[in-house]
């Protein structure tokens, strides 16, 4: 089943606020337009084709105008709310509504009819590292990047995100955040005859001396040794389909890659299979 795209319309803007809250945070659906205004709630009749409208009754003027709401919006499935009112509720269905949930109870009482209404899907713990990786790779390159900024974002427990990446992403946080550190790093390094404290600020380190320690960690070479070993490598970039080519007696081992941990093997003193293509840029 596709994502639900919700529209909400409410003159309580704090209940507006919580519904999509918690919406969003929990559940695998789209609020497209969330609104306390009386014009713009017409507006997105005409303007949008929501699966799910949820309106509320101190929006319209009066319950005559859900004949209007169900000629614009044929297709969507029209939920009004309102007073607890068996008239007012057999009026609305009669109007065009196809569920009217009462006003009796809290946030919890209308999200659970409105649940049972559209039938949304929880979030999977898989969607959920999904937004979390995404918005890492996003966002990375900013030195104040911290793991409560993602919880923040997205309304989550740092525990819970936590388990996430280490579970689902298969690294922590800070493990995480420093590999796309310096993949970009690399990036610069072979592109750019940038300087190493240009290369840091731009990828997020905090100073040369922190991108320094952290490329170590994952590449076991500084980045000067990097850049200068793409240039000793050249003489690989002859091909990288099936082709052999002798391998120089005199030409240094190529430094291992701690994230991809066999580069290339020799057989009978030529370069048969290598994997250089994700560690190092090759010069067509």
């Amino acid at each position: 089943m596709p994502h639900q795209s919700i529209v909400l319309a409410c003159a309580n803007s704090v209940f507006l606020l919580e519904m999509r809250s918690e919406i969003e945070k929990n559940f695998e659906a789209e609020i497209i337009e969330t609104t306390d205004d009386k014009n713009r709630f017409w507006d997105c009749l005409k303007e949008m084709r929501p699966s799910v409208l949820c309106i509320s009754m101190d929006l319209l003027d009066s319950i005559g105008q859900v004949s209007q709401i169900r000629k614009l919006a044929k297709r969507s499935k029209v939920i009004i709310w309102g007073e607890d009112n068996i008239v007012q509720a057999v009026d609305a269905m009669y109007l065009g509504a196809d569920y009217y949930i009462p006003k009796g109870g809290n946030i919890a009482f209308f999200f659970q009819k409105l649940l049972m209404i559209t039938g949304l899907r929880r979030k999977s713990h898989s969607v959920w590292a999904s937004k979390l990786d995404g918005f890492l790779r996003d966002h990375f390159t900013d030195p104040s990047l911290k793991l409560s900024t993602l919880c923040d974002h997205f309304g989550i427990s740092s525990s819970y995100a936590t388990r996430l990446f280490r579970e689902h992403i298969g690294m922590s946080f800070h493990k995480c955040l420093s590999f796309y550190r310096v993949e970009e790093a690399k990036r610069h390094l072979a592109e750019t005859k940038d300087l190493v404290y240009e290369i840091a600020d731009k990828c997020g380190f905090t100073n040369s001396n922190h991108l320094i320690r952290v490329f170590f960690d994952f590449t076991n070479m500084s980045p000067g040794q990097y850049r200068k070993s793409l240039k000793d490598t050249d003489w690989l970039a002859y091909n990288l389909s099936d082709h052999s080519m002798p391998l120089p007696l005199s030409q240094p081992p190529m430094p291992s890659n701690p994230l991809q941990k066999r580069i290339f093997r020799y057989d009978n003193n030529s370069v048969t299979d290598f994997a250089a293509k994700d560690v190092f840029k090759c010069t067509k």
